[in-house]
């Protein structure tokens, strides 16, 4: 704590002596007129400005102060406390310009640290979304097309779509069908078990929607939810959603 007090007076008692070394030069250029109210204006912003020198020093990642506290327990600080006494002489007697110049660093750094924030987070989206590619060509490329539907609908889809016999069932659930629900039946249609991907791109449907149009058809019992070899969620065309399929084909 000592140590720390006696830095700190150190530096607030050479940022005024250069604040006074300022003073004494400018009005020597002037008339020699010595004025103690303006001069004591020099004191108190070269002291306050000797404060900014240790935020300097890491900004230029400076290891002074360290190594003036390091060598004050080691009695091998004087010759480091000279130097850093020497800066804050130096940002005292130009205190203006020495706030200008760190205060341009600081600014500049924010902006470059913007910008790096700014790439970070360009490579985390392109990282994200070539995760996602990879994602979805792995669940492509298991989607077999040698798989067999279940027997009840591969029966039903025998002879096309087309030619399936509809009850009055099929053509209620038919009318009920949007758009989109319409082209995810087809897209289950294609293959027996099918994942969101591969059924978002078949039904020119974006991946994000995929999933709630899904889960209603599920639950309107015309499609129904399995999994792959790999423990993978699936989703398959039930029989009842064959035969609305089959009816909204034949009416369309």
């Amino acid at each position: 704590m000592t140590s720390l007090l006696i830095l700190i007076c150190a530096i607030a008692l050479a940022g005024a002596g250069g604040g006074w070394a300022n003073y004494l030069l400018l009005t020597a250029s002037r008339d020699g007129r010595e004025q103690y109210p303006e001069a004591m204006r020099f004191v108190i912003a070269g002291a306050i400005t000797a404060f900014v020198v240790p935020l300097f020093l890491s900004l230029a990642q400076s290891a002074l102060v360290k190594a003036v506290f390091d060598g004050w327990e080691k009695g091998t600080a004087f010759p480091d406390a000279l130097v850093l006494i020497g800066f804050c002489v130096v940002a005292g007697f130009a205190s203006k310009a020495f706030l200008d110049s760190v205060s341009t660093r600081i600014l500049q750094m924010q902006r470059d640290m913007q910008r790096l924030d700014g790439k970070a987070d360009a490579a985390s989206k392109e990282a994200k979304a070539a995760a996602s590619q990879a994602l979805e060509a792995i669940e492509l490329s298991e989607e077999s097309a040698e798989q067999l539907h279940p027997p009840a609908v591969k029966a039903r889809l025998s002879g096309g779509l087309e030619a399936l016999a509809t009850s009055a069932e099929d053509e209620r659930l038919a009318a009920t069908l949007t758009t989109d629900e319409l082209a995810v039946l087809r897209a289950l249609s294609r293959l027996p078990q099918r994942t969101q991907t591969g059924i978002a791109r078949d039904a020119g449907i974006a991946r994000s929607q995929i999933a709630e149009i899904v889960e209603k058809l599920v639950a309107e019992g015309l499609a129904h939810f399995g999994a792959s070899a790999s423990g993978s969620l699936r989703v398959s065309l039930s029989e009842k959603g064959a035969g609305a399929l089959a009816a909204a084909v034949r009416h369309s």
